[in-house]
């Protein structure tokens, strides 16, 4: 139990990029959010999973692999296009804010470079 998260940029002096703020903004409880980007404060695991950011705690690296690979393995067996349409209802309306932000600001925003572009385009699909 090693791991800690956070969203430090305020500690780093550097407003957030828009991908991870949307995401953040789907998917963290609005005052979770808050204190964490408003301070840069690192929680550990119990606390990340108290706030929902993770699902499971696992000792080690192997029981962690054996709960993705069951987790995958359940998923896998869904009917792909429902789970697919699904996903885009869930995720679509956040999807879509990040590549209108990248589009649209691509020169004026220094987390938007030659470099993370295609990488956050990668990532959103």
């Amino acid at each position: 139990m090693k791991s800690k998260f956070g969203l430090a940029e305020v500690q780093a002096g550097v407003d957030f990029p828009i991908a991870p703020l949307e995401i953040a903004r789907a998917t963290l409880n609005p005052n979770i959010q808050r204190r964490l980007m408003m301070t840069g404060q690192t929680i550990g695991p119990i606390a990340a999973r108290n706030f929902n950011i993770v699902d499971i705690i696992a000792d080690d690296a192997e029981d962690l692999l054996g709960y993705a690979l069951k987790e995958a393995r359940a998923l896998a067996e869904l009917p792909s296009e429902t789970y697919a349409a699904i996903k885009q209802q869930l995720r679509g309306e956040t999807i879509a804010k990040i590549r209108t932000a990248m589009e649209a600001e691509a020169e004026d925003q220094p987390w938007f470079t030659a470099e993370t572009v295609p990488a956050m385009t990668k990532i959103i699909g």
